[in-house]
């Protein structure tokens, strides 16, 4: 038996603004979403148990990573209940309580205590970073910076690297594990009994399918383009394809995962003091993704600014950081690599400003399991874990049970 608890909703809009309790039910939202199905019906069953105070059946459910706040069930709401911004809050309470620190909740909440500590972090790494750079010069043991010992900065860096690495692990499992649903996926494999091989196959075809068609091609999120005319039929929205929130979401995530891997390269096979050309491989593609990143948050910027757009018409501080990070490690490496090519540059220039674009980025990384990051590692697996089950539960029969069948 459900208990209701209305004081819930109050709970949720400290992670985003709208009015839930305006809503009377109406099923409008789910009706216009692109995406919404009947097996994965939003944003009104999710609207539903937040009203009725439903927590542990919301955190379950797969609907909130299925949706890409595409604005339509905003834009069309009787009641301005603001159901996208409503999905939005609700994910970033997810990430919250998957938090094991809960120190994300605060963060989430309180847009000062936000900005004191992501200015401390970046504080913390830029000297830790340009610490190892003078040891590694001078070769010496302790260093002080500003009259703070390097080894107390050095332990701090490392302390929160830990912290932050071991919160981040432990939300992915814990969401692993919520989302498969060990109860749930058990009595799955006692009617199907999948065979190992078979197993094997569905275990890499939803993983190719999340990894590619989810995290880099955005098939789904495609979906969001398009809306229904009055015969029912779906055609794709005037708007061009440059602009278009699919495209702008990719390119975000092309040049930081771009800029991510071009970083991981350098550092595995480049040496430092070797000033290599611009079409080497790793420069190559950091300057591509570069590109991507810039246009991506440039044009999404304008957009919550100007606000005209339901999509981007509620913007909390968490969305702010996040985007103007992101802007910022763009346009700080583009500057950097100006400045390797360019003739007679003092090395110390170019140290200070590879510490200011490090260590914002090496911030936005480790810090992954407290900011909206978190929803590039919770999505994908809530929506393995879905097409996993839905695969199973689709199988006819078990190859045991069909050699049998062919031996009769």
């Amino acid at each position: 038996m459900n208990k209701v608890n209305t004081d819930f909703i109050k709970e949720i809009q400290k992670y985003g603004a709208f009015d839930i309790t305006a809503c009377f039910n109406c099923g409008n939202c789910t009706a216009v979403c692109p995406l919404s199905q009947e097996d994965g019906s939003f944003p009104r069953k999710m609207i539903r148990y937040a009203q009725i105070g439903l927590k542990d059946k919301l955190l379950d459910k797969k609907e909130m990573w299925m949706c890409y706040y595409c604005g339509k069930c905003s834009e069309t709401c009787p009641r301005q209940a603001e159901p996208g911004a409503f999905m939005s809050a609700l994910r970033k309470y997810a990430i919250a309580k998957q938090d094991i620190t809960g120190f994300s909740q605060l963060l989430f909440k309180m847009p000062w205590l936000n900005f004191i500590f992501l200015m401390f972090v970046a504080l913390v790494f830029a000297l830790f970073l340009y610490g190892v750079r003078v040891e590694n010069a001078e070769n010496e043991k302790i260093i002080e910076i500003f009259h703070i010992p390097y080894h107390l900065i050095h332990d701090m860096g490392i302390i929160i690297l830990a912290i932050a690495g071991f919160a981040l692990l432990a939300g992915i499992i814990m969401m692993l594990f919520r989302s498969l649903d060990i109860k749930e996926l058990i009595p799955i494999f006692k009617e199907k009994k999948p065979g190992v091989k078979t197993l094997i196959w569905l275990l890499i075809k939803e993983a190719w399918n999340v990894g590619w068609g989810e995290m880099l091609a955005f098939k789904r999120y495609q979906g969001c383009d398009a809306e229904e005319d009055t015969k029912g039929e779906k055609r794709e929205t005037k708007v061009g394809f440059l602009m278009k929130p699919w495209f702008l979401h990719a390119t975000i995530a092309w040049g930081f995962f771009g800029l991510f891997t071009a970083t991981v390269l350098d550092f595995l096979f480049k040496d430092p003091a070797i000033r290599v050309p611009l079409w080497y491989p790793p420069r190559l593609l950091g300057t591509i993704a570069g590109i991507f990143l810039i246009y991506g948050t440039s044009v999404v910027i304008v957009k919550r600014v100007i606000a005209k757009e339901k999509k981007y018409s509620n913007t909390t501080f968490a969305d702010w950081w996040f985007l103007l990070a992101l802007w910022y490690i763009g346009l700080t490496g583009f500057i950097l690599e100006i400045l390797v090519y360019l003739p007679e540059v003092d090395p110390k220039t170019a140290d200070i400003l590879f510490l200011f674009h490090v260590a914002p980025a090496m911030e936005l990384i480790v810090l992954a399991a407290y900011t909206k990051l978190a929803h590039v590692f919770y999505r994908p697996i809530v929506l393995f874990s879905y097409n996993l089950k839905k695969q199973l539960l689709n199988l006819k029969t078990s190859p045991r049970e069909e050699k049998q069948s062919d031996n009769e």
